[in-house]
């Protein structure tokens, strides 16, 4: 059986399972920016984006609603995110929607925020 070579496609808005798009122009801005626990000083590693909104049982929330954590704080350390699950916020009194929509603002108020809704 002979081979043929794969046709290159153009580059399309990829769909997670919840039906959201993708935006790596979001991730990219919020890996920018310090932990939101860098005032606490005990960060480990680099930031990380962090999808911290609602979401089903397996499933990623929207890019829109991610915050900066470094990996200590996202996934690796003993108070993470992954680790605490629902716990995080009550446990570092943090308030989840107001850090999702700080960011939100920020971005849209850079310039960056050209992104499609």
């Amino acid at each position: 059986m002979r081979r043929t070579r794969l046709k290159q496609r153009g580059m399309k808005s990829i769909r997670r399972a919840g039906g959201h798009e993708q935006n790596p122009e979001y991730l990219d801005f919020v890996r920018e920016w310090p932990c939101v626990l860098h005032a606490a000083g005990d960060c480990i590693g680099v930031t990380e984006a962090a999808h911290v909104g609602d979401r089903g049982m397996g499933q990623k929330s929207k890019d829109e609603e991610a915050i900066p954590l470094c990996a200590g704080h996202h996934r690796t350390g003993p108070d993470s995110q992954h680790v605490l699950g629902k716990r995080f916020w009550a446990h570092h009194s943090l308030n989840r929607a107001d850090l999702i929509a700080v960011m939100q603002g920020i971005f849209e108020n850079t310039g960056a925020g050209e992104w499609k809704r």
